[in-house]
């Protein structure tokens, strides 16, 4: 990139110089092992058979992962109302409520998937209004409109509103001292910019982890650096800092 010197600690001569010293060391190994006749073939099938189990067993480790939290599990127990006030609507663990006047109506769910973007919330429910029934699949749409939420989906009668959602403040995952110093800035200069970005464009994010990497705009005289988020899109925001102090986010 022109006019961009990007400002990372080189570690590839020491890599260089791990791997020199593995390979040493790999044949200071296989040398006596050249001398043992018929034990050495067995030694190392034996060792391909320990790398197989290894290999396994690493493919198998992230299907023992906890999967992450679920975004829309962040609104159980909010309350919505329609935009002509006719009708009320509940979410709890597992259920979303539907009340009107005279009636009452209540849809058993579980998420099946969910996708955030630069406008809000996809969220695929397997969806039901008898428990003892296997849902079918419908979607979610969560949207902020200014101060607003809205709440949209096939199976209820009305799109919804929570008004003056509540944001979560926005804190940093990760130690920004060198950042701070390099930058002139503080902690709350880059949580007040983050923030300000989250909730125009993820408003479910809770933190952010600075990715330790700079790099210098001279052609803008800026430096820049990268944050990712905790949302469901794991979304990268880069902040600007200008030489008079200007921050900025995209």
């Amino acid at each position: 990139m022109n006019g961009k010197t990007r400002i990372v600690a080189a570690v590839a001569a020491g890599a260089v110089a791990l791997t020199i010293g593995a390979g040493a060391a790999r044949c200071s190994m296989d040398a006596p092992d050249a001398q043992n006749g018929q034990q050495a073939p067995q030694e190392q099938a034996s060792g391909k058979q320990d790398d197989a189990k290894a290999s396994q067993s690493s493919r198998q480790a992230p299907d023992e992962r906890q999967p992450s939290e679920s975004e829309f599990s962040s609104l159980a127990n909010t309350s919505w109302t329609s935009r002509d006030g006719a009708s009320k609507l509940s979410i709890i663990k597992d259920a979303l409520i539907e009340r009107t006047a005279d009636s009452a109506s209540v849809i058993y769910y579980t998420v099946s998937d969910e996708k955030a973007d630069a406008t809000g919330l996809s969220v695929t429910l397997s969806a039901s209004e008898d428990i003892a029934i296997p849902g079918a699949d419908t979607v979610v749409r969560i949207e902020n409109e200014g101060a607003s939420t809205t709440l949209t989906c096939d199976l209820l009668k009305a799109t919804y509103v929570q008004d003056g959602k509540a944001q979560t403040a926005l804190s940093i995952a990760s130690d920004i001292q060198d950042l701070c110093a390099l930058t002139g800035k503080n902690e709350a200069d880059f949580e007040s910019i983050l923030e300000t970005f989250a909730k125009a464009h993820s408003p479910y994010a809770t933190s952010a982890a600075w990715d330790e990497e700079v790099w210098i705009d001279y052609g803008a005289h800026s430096t820049l650096t990268t944050f990712t988020l905790d949302d469901a899109a794991s979304t990268i925001v880069t902040v600007s800092v200008s030489q008079d102090g200007a921050m900025g986010a995209v």
